[in-house]
């Protein structure tokens, strides 16, 4: 089931505004996730200090692309919302900059036959994948290791995810554990690569 095209938009116990838009665009107050969604988590530097999440900058960031709400096409179009930490107005700026400007493009569209959805979603290294202050990833600095974590979460009828945050029927993610999975530390390593690898 897709929420919101064979389900009822229903709303969370835990946030009655989490499809909430002003003026025309998202709410710092919305859940960007709440519905069908990806998300993508990067550190760039590939580098923590201890427990701390992404920053909602070129050095460290989450994004989130849903099936039924976007910040350029409201609630009903699919496509790119600004992630965490929504609540920093300095994170949700940055993150709002890059969907206006095209740094970052997503698109979703539903499978025929409606089961299942298709994301695609572009990422422009410049200003999004900063890998030293003022120095952004592109392939003349070799290969790059960096951290990622990646999201999908499954909404359908809240009684489907009962016991689960937001009534969630289910969330899959690349690592860490449920209470961590945020924390750089916990992400998973992915290798920008320079030059596509030789074949035998």
């Amino acid at each position: 089931m897709l929420y919101g095209i064979d389900t009822p938009r229903w709303l969370p116990p835990e946030n009655p505004k989490a499809h909430e838009f002003l003026n025309g665009k998202p709410s710092r107050d919305a859940f960007p996730w709440f519905g069908d969604e990806m998300e993508i988590l990067l550190n760039a530097t590939n580098t923590f200090r201890g427990d701390e999440s992404v920053e909602g900058n070129g050095r460290s960031w989450q994004m989130v692309v849903n099936l039924t709400k976007s910040r350029l096409g409201g609630l009903g179009k699919g496509g790119l919302l600004e992630g965490e930490p929504r609540r920093d107005e300095k994170a949700f700026q940055t993150y709002s900059r890059w969907i206006d400007t095209g740094a970052m493009v997503a698109a979703t569209a539903v499978k025929k036959g409606g089961k299942g959805y298709y994301i695609e979603w572009s990422i422009a290294f410049d200003p999004c994948v900063e890998v030293e202050p003022g120095r952004f990833w592109s392939p003349a600095l070799g290969d790059r290791e960096v951290g990622i974590n990646i999201a999908l979460g499954d909404l359908d009828e809240p009684e489907k995810g009962a016991g689960n945050f937001g009534n969630f029927h289910h969330e899959d993610w690349l690592s860490g554990g449920p209470k961590t999975r945020t924390q750089l530390n916990n992400f998973a390593k992915f290798v920008l690569r320079a030059s596509a690898p030789k074949t035998r």
